[in-house]
């Protein structure tokens, strides 16, 4: 898969079910999602997200922030809530339109299509957090590569990023099938790739970009037929040398 089919599939699906290709319910096939109901969701998931961070004795504001395949919005304007600006990037132009048009929160969200397999339109050094969930599940290995190493360059001095991704399939019987049957075949049984990156070689993948591993947790939403772990990193060194001059710091005392 290159990367115009993968925003191909992506655009087509914003142009057809966006919500639901976001959040896939089985109940909210068919455009059954409420946006109401979709956005207070996000407001939800990002609470849940900064109370991790506190926990990990992260507690300075971010000012500005980074959802990368933002989709229609959802949790874009819910970092809005603690960031000064907040971008959203995505892959799909049907699902840029969407997040520009639902928009509640003014200059404090902007959205960009990033077509490409870089984060080059955003600059470095720009971000005090970047977060992304249930993304880099969808793309082949190459791209989930390329993207981690780009998050720890474009964060700023002290930032930090949050992102899941499963690392193989489960011992369930679904899991074991997903090892040995050939990609084709479940792609015809399955209508999203799911795919997988080792533990080793997401920590690998940060130090080599210049950042640091300073939380791994299990995370379950590949669904149950995958091992998935979230990340949180950091930006290990910065070129202006000297202490970061805003941002994230972790409480170490």
């Amino acid at each position: 898969m290159d990367i115009d089919h993968l925003q191909r599939h992506w655009n087509k699906l914003g142009e057809q079910d966006p919500l639901w290709a976001i959040l896939t319910r089985p109940d909210k096939k068919g455009g059954r999602w409420t946006i109401e109901e979709f956005f207070q969701l996000g407001v939800a998931e990002i609470s849940a997200v900064m109370e991790y961070l506190r926990g990990l004795g992260i507690t300075a504001r971010p000012a500005k922030a980074l959802d990368f395949g933002c989709g229609v919005g959802r949790l874009t304007q819910a970092l809005a809530a603690y960031c000064d600006e907040v971008v959203g990037v995505d892959i799909a132009p049907s699902m840029i339109e969407q997040a520009t048009r639902l928009n509640s929160q003014g200059d404090r969200c902007r959205y960009l299509v990033n077509p490409g397999t870089d984060l080059t339109l955003v600059g470095d050094e720009r971000f005090d957090l970047i977060y992304t969930n249930m993304v880099l599940q969808h793309m082949p290995p190459a791209f989930s590569a390329r993207y981690i190493g780009e998050f720890v360059r474009v964060l700023s001095p002290g930032g930090v990023a949050v992102f899941q991704i499963p690392a193989r399939p489960s011992g369930t019987f679904i899991g074991i099938l997903l090892r040995i049957l050939p990609i084709g075949v479940i792609r015809a049984i399955r209508k999203m790739d799911m795919y997988g990156t080792s533990r080793d070689r997401v920590i690998k993948m940060v130090q080599n970009a210049g950042g640091e591993v300073v939380d791994i947790r299990d995370d379950s939403h590949a669904g149950p037929h995958w091992i998935g772990y979230r990340y949180c990193v950091r930006k290990r060194s910065w070129s202006n040398g000297g202490d970061a001059p805003f941002s994230f710091k972790a409480n170490t005392s």
